[in-house]
């Protein structure tokens, strides 16, 4: 078989990086690609570099539009894709040679709906893909959803690093105007897909980019966050899945503590420790949980409360 296959690139003051991930994706050694390139609204060079690249390769397709955001320039893409499969590229990171090819043959030989790569983190201008004894297995989507709460959560949570049946998509869109969106949007997918193929091969180069809006300590990227994690907390609530719901209300008071111990905090203390306190209610008793986790979460929703009683105080002394 020889699926057409969609590569959404979001573009967005790239320009030192552009080149390479373009180059990354039109080398591929799967060629069957429509490559969507979404200029959200550039400012410095960006836009005439895709354009230029469209010139070279007749399968780049570049949209224009006004700077949204990395979710609004995904769904940009998603809009427009005609391939049976999809798959994501952030224009500061690039892929190997075979990375397509190899996750779509993972597909095919599984029969599943995603196949997840793993990723290498690098400060350098070139990864090296090593290669590595492959460990692949087939999981379930709920499987797949457990995961995103262990050790390797990135490699779970993200777009990026997969490819997708498009018709996951249908009726799935990453959040508007939002940061964390891929923990707005992967576990819905996932959910949907009843055989999931992962593997321990690196076919994703994640570039550090000191600059990128995530990196920045931003208290609306911590209300961002909380959002999105009531989001599926609500989502998984409807579905009747207890297990992740707590699991997720878990994670809420570890990112609470660190956020507020570390960064300062936003809003009442009184509301902060009320909030830590009600997230964690009942999550001790769901020994599906693993103890080490459910330990952590303990010990974060009352230091979430000591942190911020400690900074009530300073305030008023």
């Amino acid at each position: 078989m020889n699926d057409l296959i969609s590569v959404i690139v979001p573009v967005y003051n790239v320009d030192m990086f552009l080149n390479r991930c373009l180059n990354s994706i039109i080398n591929q050694t799967y060629k069957n690609l429509e490559i969507i390139v979404v200029d959200d609204g550039s400012t410095d060079n960006s836009g005439k570099i895709c354009d230029d690249f469209s010139k070279i390769d007749s399968r780049i397709f570049v949209i224009h539009k006004e700077n949204g955001g990395l979710s609004s320039a995904r769904n940009a893409g998603l809009d427009v894709i005609h391939g049976k499969y999809v798959t994501f590229v952030d224009s500061d990171d690039y892929i190997s040679s075979d990375c397509i090819e190899y996750l779509y043959d993972l597909i095919l030989k599984t029969d599943s709906s995603i196949a997840i790569g793993n990723y290498g983190f690098t400060k350098e201008n070139q990864y090296k893909f090593e290669k590595v004894d492959e460990v692949v297995q087939q999981i379930s989507g709920i499987e797949a959803i457990n995961r995103q709460f262990g050790k390797n959560t990135v490699q779970y949570v993200s777009a990026w690093a997969k490819l997708y049946s498009s018709s996951l998509f249908d009726e799935i869109r990453f959040p508007n105007g939002m940061v964390h969106e891929d923990e707005g949007t992967t576990y819905k997918v996932l959910y949907l897909s009843s055989r999931i193929v992962v593997s321990n091969k690196v076919i994703y180069a994640y570039y550090y980019n000191g600059g990128s809006i995530t990196k920045r300590p931003k208290k609306n990227n911590y209300d961002d966050l909380c959002f999105i994690l009531k989001e599926q907390m609500d989502f998984y609530k409807n579905m009747e899945e207890n297990v992740l719901c707590a699991r997720v209300r878990n994670r809420y008071c570890i990112q609470a503590a660190a956020h507020y111990s570390l960064d300062g905090y936003y809003g009442s203390p009184q509301k902060i420790r009320n909030d830590a306190k009600n997230m964690y209610k009942g999550v001790w008793k769901i020994k599906d949980i693993p103890f080490s986790e459910r330990f952590k979460g303990l010990l974060c929703s009352y230091l979430c409360g000591f942190s911020a009683k400690l900074m009530s105080l300073s305030n008023h002394s």
